[in-house]
């Protein structure tokens, strides 16, 4: 059976029982998961056969392990530490402590992952004072009240659906507008594609990477943390035919992007963050906000999938053309 994890510093799993989507000609139907039963509405994303598995439940963020130590030799799954500042768009959510990363699109506007600022439940957000967002950083530890700012509005995709992780991305809006300079780093913006189009993009190309705070490997042990310096790989793209194959959904839909993980994988903490690939001008372009992965990130053959931008263009550049005091 598929297992699907996401990482919100979250463990969103498809593990043990079934659960069958509707298409919009169907009824509503009742699934069951760990909170009990669900009604499932009847514009729910159909997914072909095989059944989706169950969702397992959130993981506690705060008491997730955590990496002080810059003596233990870590990665993110067999990547490697980024250049300091490079990726200087990276944004790390907080709650407490990391949960999940982001793209900065605007100074008032990060993208992430919808299951990272959503109750699992219901899929309402939670409530604003529960995050902070972290700017400008490359170790995780090493920030000050300067690279902090407050959420002031949460805005989810409008058809996000938890049951399979459709559309799901969501836009933070800041209190306060981040500054080109935070504490001596040029804080930068990540480019979004420039049409709605899916974008040639050649299969096996290893040319996308993905970065992160999320869990990486203890080499002094079988324990896993999170990284304290961001931490990066490149990895190849999967076709969707193979990627639907792997997760178990058939067909699957192009607003989802898979790539293929060998000895490389994200894991726990990763996810809200972004995949990204350099353009023959030098920019470096959003592809995909991390979603799940169709496994235990353990590297081995599994589909990472991403929500695919080009295909969210218009929501994207609406909510993130709305700035302060309008929100």
């Amino acid at each position: 059976m598929t297992a699907f994890i996401t990482f919100a510093g979250i463990i969103i799993g498809l593990l043990g029982c079934s659960v069958t989507l509707v298409t919009s000609h169907s009824a509503p139907v009742t699934a069951r998961t760990e909170h009990g039963s669900q009604r499932l509405s009847s514009n729910s994303q159909a997914v072909a056969s095989p059944k989706v598995p169950h969702q397992t439940p959130m993981v506690d963020a705060y008491n997730l392990p955590y990496s002080e130590d810059d003596n233990i030799v870590l990665n993110i799954i067999a990547g490697v530490e980024a250049r300091p500042h490079r990726h200087s768009f990276m944004a790390s959510l907080q709650r407490g402590n990391h949960i999940c990363g982001g793209s900065i699109l605007s100074k008032w506007h990060v993208l992430t992952a919808a299951h990272c600022v959503t109750k699992d439940y219901n899929q309402q957000p939670y409530p604003l004072g529960y995050f902070r967002l972290a700017v400008g950083l490359h170790d995780r530890l090493g920030y000050s009240e300067a690279n902090l700012f407050r959420v002031a509005k949460i805005t989810i995709h409008p058809h996000y659906n938890r049951t399979g992780f459709y559309n799901d991305l969501a836009i933070l809006t800041l209190d306060h507008a981040i500054p080109r300079v935070v504490r001596g780093i040029k804080v930068s913006r990540i480019a979004l594609p420039g049409s709605s189009q899916t974008a040639p993009i050649p299969n096996g190309a290893n040319r996308f990477k993905v970065i992160g705070w999320g869990y990486v490997e203890n080499k002094s042990s079988t324990k896993r943390m999170f990284a304290r310096k961001l931490q990066e790989a490149t990895f190849a793209l999967l076709p969707q035919k193979e990627c639907g194959l792997r997760t178990g959904i058939l067909p699957m839909p192009i607003t989802k992007l898979c790539i293929e993980s060998s000895a490389k994988s994200v894991c726990i903490g990763d996810t809200g963050g972004p995949i990204f690939r350099a353009m023959p001008n030098g920019r470096l372009q959003l592809e995909g906000v991390l979603s799940y992965v169709s496994g235990e990130c353990q590297g081995r053959g599994e589909a990472i999938v991403f929500s695919r931008v080009s295909q969210f263009l218009p929501w994207i550049n609406n909510v993130s053309s709305v700035t302060p005091p309008a929100v």
